[in-house]
């Protein structure tokens, strides 16, 4: 996969990705799309760097790098195959918005997907042969360039995701009311316990769509490398000695220093109903405010099979951003990940 993909257009070449010296050119480029798109930086650098770190990652495989005639970054592509099952990789790309809606865009879009339709044949060889197997790309609710490219590549969109927010006024919000028997603790890091929150993400998040258990090993890098860690925003809905819910929250959100970004929100299938989620809400909110965080958001998948859209309207929150999700089949087979609710109730 070290060799110039195919497909490119006139003057234009590709390269596996040096994080040596491509860290900083690509994140420019990344926030460069999503200014274009929504106004926002995507990322910084720290996230940049630590995602060709990633211990299920190579960025000699898995990594692209396409510049212009003068080695300017046109466009940056990820291949990500880091679940154990190997049915859901995900392709990360962004093309230049200067590029994006010209037909130079348009082949490099096709050269990309064509490079993650290679590197697929590894995951086909990795799952077992019997699991349908999908690749999954996104783009941005404005992008329609981008959308165009995905579907001329022979993906479909199949969901949307949503970045939430709120903003928190002078005052103290209202603060959380916790559910008789519940007590909420910050996180004490370590293996026992990185181990059992992941384990609560695992069960919480079985029911949502799409949804494959991931690695341990995975989630502590993702969590605590690649996002701003801060163990005291780390929160525990407890009952006893088991978690029944989790809020793992992050200083702010990357590419956007001045909002407080709530990572993941769940609660497991026996604590349901019983307002945890919401009072996980609610003490995330005091706490970002009692930093003077006044700007607080999370993502969610829009059509969430649990309702947790409807939470997070009720507590205040707006849509700020959308962006669609898409796939490719690559494999018909028996699906493994969670497509509606009833397929994980028991």
């Amino acid at each position: 996969m070290s060799h110039p993909i195919p497909g490119l257009p006139p003057g234009y070449s590709s390269r596996p990705i040096d994080p040596a010296t491509d860290v900083g050119p690509v994140s420019a480029l990344c926030n460069a799309a999503s200014q274009a798109e929504d106004g926002i930086d995507e990322l910084d650098e720290k996230v940049q760097e630590e995602s060709y770190r990633a211990p299920t990652f190579d960025p000699l495989t898995d990594a692209l790098y396409v510049g212009d005639a003068a080695g300017r970054p046109a466009a940056t592509a990820e291949y990500w195959d880091n679940e154990e099952s190997h049915v859901s990789p995900w392709l990360f790309a962004r093309i230049h918005p200067d590029l994006v809606a010209t037909p130079h865009g348009a082949a490099i879009g096709a050269a990309i997907s064509g490079w993650a339709d290679a590197r697929a044949a590894t995951t086909l060889a990795l799952a077992a042969p019997d699991l349908r197997v999908t690749l999954t790309a996104e783009a941005s609710a404005a992008n329609l360039a981008m959308q165009r490219i995905w579907e001329a590549a022979g993906f479909q969109h199949v969901r949307s995701s949503w970045a939430m927010e709120i903003e928190l006024g002078a005052e103290p919000p209202p603060p959380p009311t916790w559910p008789e028997g519940i007590t909420v603790r910050s996180a004490i890091p370590g293996d026992a316990e990185f181990r059992a929150i992941h384990d609560v993400v695992n069960d919480a998040f079985a029911d949502h769509y799409g949804f494959v258990e991931g690695s341990l090993t995975d989630f502590v890098h993702f969590s605590t490398q690649m996002t701003p860690f801060d163990p005291d925003l780390w929160r525990l809905a407890t009952d006893g000695d088991e978690i029944a819910g989790i809020s793992l929250n992050t200083p702010y959100r990357p590419g956007m220093p001045d909002v407080g970004w709530i990572n993941t929100l769940g609660v497991r299938r026996p604590w349901r109903r019983r307002g945890i989620a919401e009072a996980l809400l609610r003490d995330a909110f005091t706490l970002y405010h009692a930093r003077g965080v006044r700007r607080v958001g999370l993502g969610v998948d829009a059509s969430n099979l649990t309702g947790a859209t409807r939470l997070y309207e009720r507590v205040g929150m707006h849509v700020a951003r959308e962006s669609r999700q898409y796939e490719k089949r690559l494999r018909e087979g028996r699906e493994l990940r969670t497509m509606e609710l009833a397929a994980k109730a028991g």
